[in-house]
């Protein structure tokens, strides 16, 4: 593999100011204007709860001025976690960008820094209300090395916030998180699962069984943790949330 160069990475004060302000730290540097403003990013906000710990949100945007006008204006209007957000005076942005990063590779890198968002200890609360697994794509070979270079370069900003990745990888979080990348078995599995489910809510069935069986290791854990999260968006952002469970 040829080398992939490293991330740029830039962090910036989260306000009505942000665009603004990232057009300035960015000022008289093309590459990081083309890479920051003109490519696919992935960006993070954070904010310290006052009584310890991190609240996150992991997304990925073709157009990060727009994106970040769009969560301050719009969303905030609309949603109580980004009111939060916008109120609160000691959020944070960071926004990542990457000479190979299109847009199925920018979702995978959402979907990893969410699956590693889980297994940090300083994290209590992590918005993002989509999965986003995605197929095979021309750079998908590329996933793991970049993001590891984007995860240690977000280590050198914030020690507790971006722990070591052996942290994160021997927590059980992580271990059962239902952002890991699913076999195509386990795809089948979950899709025959969620349709059993839907059809029991719809229908309004009442004691329905489920079994799941498979060896040791076989990913049963993962597979019944991405059914359960998957469920709990449904039911909080589709036409399921007006189904009485």
């Amino acid at each position: 593999m040829a080398d992939l160069g490293y991330p740029i990475i830039e962090q910036v004060q989260y306000s009505p100011d942000t665009p603004t302000k990232l057009e300035d730290i960015i000022d008289g540097d093309e590459k990081k204007h083309r890479l920051l403003i003109e490519y696919p990013t992935v960006y993070l906000i954070y904010t310290a709860n006052k009584s310890g710990g991190y609240k996150v949100y992991v997304g990925e945007t073709n157009d990060i001025e727009r994106r970040t006008e769009q969560h301050l204006n719009e969303d905030s209007k609309i949603r109580d976690d980004w009111s939060a957000l916008a109120k609160a005076k000691n959020a944070n942005m960071f926004v990542i960008g990457h000479d190979h990063f299109n847009k199925s590779l920018t979702l995978d890198i959402e979907n990893q820094m969410m699956l590693y968002m889980l297994g940090v200890p300083s994290v209590k609360q992590l918005n993002n209300r989509r999965e986003n697994e995605q197929n095979e794509y021309y750079t998908a070979d590329e996933k793991e090395l970049i993001f590891s270079r984007i995860w240690r370069k977000l280590h050198s900003f914030n020690h507790e916030l971006f722990p070591v990745e052996s942290v994160i990888r021997d927590s059980a979080i992580f271990k059962a998180s239902p952002f890991h990348d699913l076999t195509n078995e386990q795809k089948h599995a979950r899709d025959v699962i969620i349709d059993r489910v839907i059809d029991a809510l719809l229908s309004k069935k009442r004691g329905q069984l489920i079994l799941v069986e498979g060896e040791a290791g076989s990913g049963k854990t993962v597979l019944l943790s991405t059914i359960f999260y998957l469920i709990r968006v449904c039911l909080k952002t589709s036409f399921l949330a007006k189904v009485p469970v």
